[in-house]
């Protein structure tokens, strides 16, 4: 057993068997009744590599807003959806797929953190970081962490923009598997 655990160790399957528990508990919390989890829901939650060597709270917070997605934007989008065709589960699977594939706020606070070490983070950047950071961890954590929040972006929307542009490089960088492939 030591021997298996050890190899597992080696591959980092233990870590994303590790984070997939975290996965199920965020999913048990999110959808009680598991006969309404959409299908594809636990296959996008698989650990995307940036995140497997984060904290755990991080992937946390990655799959509840996964779960946040799909619970609170499904009902919306099946009403809708239902008056338009014929071929609801098909259609409203793959609405949900494109809705599951944005970078959620741990992917994006990651993404902003690595692009700070490659240079000074501009003023607005550092704004999208603090934002970020309370998405992720709280507001509490991100003001004792963060500082008081003296920091203002340049304009109004400029987060929005640093956001949308860290975004667009997410997309272009990582290609993730499209549930059902």
């Amino acid at each position: 057993m030591k021997q298996l655990q050890a190899y597992m160790g080696n591959l980092g399957v233990s870590r994303v068997l590790e984070l997939m528990e975290v996965a199920e508990e965020a999913l048990e919390v999110g959808f009680p009744d598991r006969k309404k989890e959409p299908r594809c829901l636990f296959v996008a939650c698989a650990p995307p590599s940036q995140l497997r060597q984060t904290a755990p709270i991080v992937y946390r917070s990655h799959v509840e807003e996964l779960v946040r997605r799909a619970k609170y934007t499904l009902p919306k989008r099946l009403a809708r959806i239902s008056r338009e065709c014929e071929n609801v589960d098909e259609r409203l699977e793959n609405d949900l797929l494109k809705q599951l594939d944005e970078p959620t706020c741990a992917e994006l606070l990651l993404a902003v953190s690595q692009l700070s070490l490659k240079a000074p983070p501009s003023r607005d950047y550092a704004c999208a970081y603090r934002y970020l950071f309370s998405q992720v961890f709280g507001s509490v954590e991100a003001q004792r962490v963060c500082g008081d929040g003296l920091l203002s972006p340049s304009y109004p929307g400029a987060i929005d923009e640093v956001l949308t542009e860290v975004r667009n490089q997410l997309r272009w960088q990582t290609k993730r598997p499209r549930v059902g492939q």
